[in-house]
C-alpha cells in the first residue's frame, strides 16, 4: 500500500507520543510531506493530509485486536498483507496482553511480530 510505503520514512516522528508544540509542528510538517509524496505517486485521486492521516489511524485501529485479544480466534486468524505491514510499523506498542482465560490465549503465541517486520 502506497501510504504505508511513505509513512515508513516518517515513522519515528509520526508515532512519537510526545505532544509538545515542537513535536506537533514536526508531525504536521511530516504529514504535509507524506501528502505531497502520496499525491505525486497515486492514481486514485488527490488526498489532503487529514484524509491520509485518518486512513493511517483507521489502519492502526484495525490491528488493535492483537493488543487487546478482542474477537474470537476465528476472526483474528486471517491477517491481511496491509494489516501485517501496519503491525510491523507499530509492533512495539501492540505486544499482546496475555490472559490464560481468554479464548485466544494460544493464538497470540502463533503471531511472530518479528516476522511481520519482514513485510515492511
Amino acid at each position: 500500500m502506497l501510504l504505508l510505503d511513505i509513512v515508513i520514512e516518517y515513522k519515528d516522528v509520526i508515532e512519537n507520543k510526545t505532544a509538545d508544540a515542537m513535536t506537533n509542528t514536526l508531525k504536521h510538517e511530516c504529514w504535509g510531506k507524506i501528502c505531497h509524496k502520496f499525491n505525486t505517486q497515486q492514481d486514485s485521486g488527490i488526498r489532503n493530509s487529514e484524509q491520509l492521516r485518518n486512513l493511517y489511524d483507521c489502519l492502526k485501529r484495525r490491528v488493535e485486536i492483537y493488543k487487546t485479544g478482542g474477537g474470537s480466534v476465528a476472526s483474528t486468524a486471517t491477517v491481511g498483507t496491509v494489516s501485517e505491514r501496519v503491525i510491523g510499523l507499530i509492533s512495539d506498542r501492540i505486544t499482546p496482553l496475555t490472559n490464560e482465560f481468554d479464548s485466544d490465549t494460544n493464538y497470540h503465541g502463533k503471531i511472530n511480530i518479528a516476522l511481520l517486520h519482514a513485510h515492511i
